[in-house]
This record gives C-alpha cells, structure tokens and sequence, in this order.
C-alpha cells in the first residue's frame, strides 16, 4: 500500500501541475487580447466590455483591446488614441468599438463602431496613406476616411435637436457657417496640393472643395481635374500652376457672375462652363504672355518651362477663344493653333505640336461627366431629425450606403443621412455640431487636463456600471 502510494505521489502530481500550467499556458495564448490603442484621459465613467466578458471601469493610461466596446456615461467623455495615430474624443452616452486595426506595413487597415452618441476625431497614419482601408460602421451608413479631421453623431428624434434649439434660443451660435465650395476635385493621379493666400498648403484628394483665392499645384507624373459649380471644368497636367482669383456664380442673376483663372506654368486643359457661356466678358484667362477671352469653349495652353521664359501654345478644341498681348491680338478657331514667345509678341497660327495634342494623355475636361451632386445641398432644417450627421474639419469623408453612391464631405462640409438611409449634402453646418462643447482630440497636455477638471459637470454614479464576478 505504501509502496503504491508511493509510485502514484510523486510523477502524478508533477504530471497533474505540468499539465494544468500547459491548459493555462494554452488558454492564455488563445484569448490574448489584440491592444490597438489606450485611453488617454476620460471624465465621468468609461467602461470597457471585451469580447465575452463583463463590462469593467477604465482609466487613463488603461489599453484597449481589439473587438472591446467602449460606453462613456450620461455626463461623462473620453480621449482615446490608437495605434496608428488616430485620437478620438468619445462624447457623452456613446458606444464605440475598435473591431480591427492592422498597423502591419502591406496590411494596414481599420474598422470602428458607432453603435450609439458620437465623437470627434482626428485620423491617423492608415487612412492618409490608403484610400479605402480605414472605416466607421454606425447603424445606417458607413463612413470612409481619407485623412482627415471630422465629427459624427448619430442623432435620436430628440437629443440633437434639443442642442440645437437651445443654441439658438440662448443666441450662444451665430448664423451657421456655409460651405463656400466653388468647385470640388474630380479626378487625381498622383499628388496635387491646394495653397491658401496666406501659403497654408494643403494635399488634395478627389472630393476635395476648392475656394477661391486658392493656388493649385501637382507634382511630376500627375494630373488634376476639377470640376466648378456652373459646370465648367479644368484639367491640370503635371508640374502645373494655377491660382483662381475669382469665380462667381449665381444661376437666376447671370449679371452677377464672373470668373478669372491665372495660369502660371505647366499645362491647363479647359471647358467653360454658364459664367462664360451666359456672358463672354464675364470670364477670362490671364497668363504671363497674354489674356484669353472665353468665346463659350474648350481649349489647351501649354508652356514648355516656366511661361514667363519660354514658348506658349494655344489649341481650340471646341468654340473659339481671343488671345490678346500687349502689342495685339488674335482670334483663335476650333482645331486651330498658336504659339506666342512672349507678351511682347504677336500671336501666330502654327501646326499642332506633338505635345500641344498629346496634352500628356491626361482627361479632356469635356470627357469628365459633370454631375449636380457635387455641388447640390439642402437645409439642416428648422428639426434635427434621427439619423447620422458627419461634418468635415479637414481632408475628404465619403459616407457609403448599401445602394446609392457615396456621398463625398470635404472641408467645410457637413451631411446627414436619415434612419431610411438617404444622404443630404446640408447647406450649412448645425449649430449642435459647430459648436460642440467637448474637446477635440488634440494633444492631452497636464494644462489641458486641468482646464477639463474645471468644467463642473456632475458625472454619474458609478455603481450602476459595477458588475459582480460570479
């Protein structure tokens, strides 16, 4: 008996510890959790519920894990930062979730959750470099993010516009602010940028708005098309230059209208569109050897180098356009081309040069179809109706639904999609959105930090979030 007991106590319960560490050992590997990010300061209640498990308090500091759902309280907000950079401001009574975030070189993607409230948000690394890897599901649109800087809510019959009325009954807003777009980026290969008069640049992507006063450029091997809102359109080749100083358009008061384009360098390809058409004098074209005079047409200009220094050559395709130096003047036919040396120089009719017709194979803006959505938009409404509202701070969103074409917000921009899942391209900005009181999801310095301590604001009881471990 004791020699049995013996043999048995010795292996077996080394046997038995060996395995019950491997069954550990093994458990632990398979629900490791993915860590995609990390809280980098909250206010009120945060909870974080991973995949299968019980919903648990979170604080700064504190990781999250892919597939968590995070849940702020009633009067309560979190900053939250993942891997690749994006940092997000989750408002009050949200749930949010991080489904996947791949930072991996050749396989970065990512996709988030908006089950309920909101945040602001500040993209990172994967949705600038990658077109379409990086997405927020909510109930009724995707969003698809092209580096940028945007806010989201999805909005109760309530909720939003009771913000709403009471920014506007406190008089706290003035009058919304309008989207100032007179044209939008169409087409793009690879790399063009839009500079303001103050020389702040910015890289263009296609849905991007063009403002005026605004100096556009694109790099070696690329082209830009774009798309103004009287329909006329504008093809830029590569290492090309163009400043538009002006462009008005109102459809029912034709006088009004007017439009002026200053071509620096490059190639431009060009179809004008109702300012040039409903009034000839009304557009035009300066260049540093001459001023072109829009006859309701389409043409090419091209500079070998710098316009100021070399050759300019002019092609009609379509209409008829005057070229007017500073010593005379010429008017230019369909399927007819000149060069002018300079502005001295009087224009001349020449045969068209290789390049002058191969425009580097780039879109002929009469090819590109012009279509009303770009450009058309409607009212928020005096009511906040239920539904999703996005507005764009910076960089291009395109909200996707499962049967009509994305709708593409860019700077300055805001759109709703209702619980039926149609999308509005809004004419101004809702006050409950411009004026959001919680932080964007800027650098959370210790300065920061205190002015939020300072804000006031009761947060919830906590017990009503505490789960018990059975």
């Amino acid at each position: 008996m004791h020699t049995l007991k013996r043999f048995f106590s010795f292996p077996l319960t080394r046997t038995l510890a060996a395995l019950g560490f491997t069954l550990l050992l093994f458990a632990g590997n398979g629900l490791a959790a993915i860590e995609v990010g990390e809280v980098s300061y909250s206010r009120g209640v945060l909870t974080g519920q991973p995949e299968g498990a019980s919903p648990r308090l979170k604080g700064k500091g504190q990781s999250i894990s892919q597939g968590e759902t995070l849940s702020t309280g009633k009067r309560s907000f979190a900053i939250i930062k993942l891997n690749d950079g994006t940092r997000m401001t989750l408002r009050p009574n949200t749930v949010f979730r991080v489904d996947e975030l791949n930072t991996n070189a050749g396989e970065e993607s990512g996709l988030l959750s908006l089950l309920k409230g909101g945040f602001r948000a500040i993209t990172g690394s994967i949705s600038k470099k990658l077109h379409n890897a990086f997405k927020v599901r909510t109930t009724v649109a995707t969003i698809g993010i092209r580096g940028t800087e945007f806010d989201a809510r999805l909005c109760t019959d309530t909720d939003c516009n009771d913000e709403e009325t009471q920014l506007t009954q406190n008089s706290v807003a003035d009058e919304a602010l309008k989207s100032n777009a007179i044209a939008r980026v169409v087409r793009l290969r690879g790399n063009a940028r839009a500079s303001s008069q103050a020389g702040k640049a910015r890289a263009l992507r296609v849905g991007a708005t063009i403002f005026e006063q605004e100096r556009l450029n694109t790099g070696i091997n690329s082209y830009l098309v774009v798309a103004f809102n009287d329909e006329s359109r504008m093809t830029l080749i590569s290492n090309s230059e163009m400043v538009i100083r002006e462009h008005k358009y109102v459809p029912d008061k034709p006088e009004e209208n007017s439009g002026f384009l200053e071509f620096v360098r490059g190639g431009l390809r060009f179809l004008s569109g109702a300012i040039g058409k409903l009034n000839n004098e009304a557009f035009r074209v300066a260049t540093p050897v001459a001023t072109i005079g829009i006859r309701g047409t389409g043409f090419d200009l091209l500079c070998s180098g710098q316009c100021d220094g070399s050759d300019m050559f002019a092609r009609v395709w379509d209409g008829a356009i005057m070229l007017n130096t500073e010593t005379d003047s010429l008017l230019l036919n369909n399927n007819q081309a000149a060069v002018m040396p300079n502005s001295r120089s009087k224009p001349r009719i020449v045969t068209i040069p290789p390049a002058l017709e191969s425009m580097e194979n780039t879109p002929r803006p009469d090819k590109v179809p012009f279509k009303q959505e770009w450009f058309k938009s409607v009212g928020a409404g005096s009511k906040m109706n239920a539904g999703l509202y996005v507005q764009v701070k910076e960089g291009v969103v395109a909200i996707e639904g499962d049967n009509v074409e994305e709708l593409l917000l860019a700077k300055q921009e805001a759109g709703r999609v209702n619980e039926a899942g149609e999308f509005f391209r809004l004419s101004s900005i809702p006050n409950f959105l411009r004026y959001d009181k919680y932080p964007r999801p800027g650098t959370v310095s210790k300065r920061l930090e205190n002015l939020l301590n300072l804000m006031g604001e009761d947060v919830e009881d906590v017990t009503e979030f505490q789960c018990v471990v059975q």
